[in-house]
């Protein structure tokens, strides 16, 4: 089975507050999964990542295109990054 979802080693750092640290995250194609915490957890950011609303500080994110049954595809966003990369981003 190939990789829909993979993060790397994620680091969210907004406002020099650290929101995410070495998050690693390897979905399988067939697997079902559910994000789950508290508020303020990192939920919201995680899923962002990978529509390309939010991009990361730090690791490697991206996801490839699923076709579902009766289903149009998904699109994700992809790529890396670094904090030299993403110093000047809000």
């Amino acid at each position: 089975m190939s990789s829909v979802v993979l993060l790397e080693n994620i680091d969210f750092i907004r406002e020099e507050r650290n929101i995410l640290s070495g998050v690693d995250l390897n979905i399988q194609e067939g697997e079902h999964w559910v994000v789950l915490g508290k508020n303020g957890s990192g939920k919201t950011t995680i899923l962002e990542s990978l529509t390309g609303y939010q991009f990361p500080s730090r690791g490697k994110f991206g996801c490839s295109a699923i076709h579902m049954e009766n289903a149009m595809s998904v699109k994700c966003a992809s790529g890396s990054a670094t904090s030299a990369s993403r110093s000047t981003r809000s």
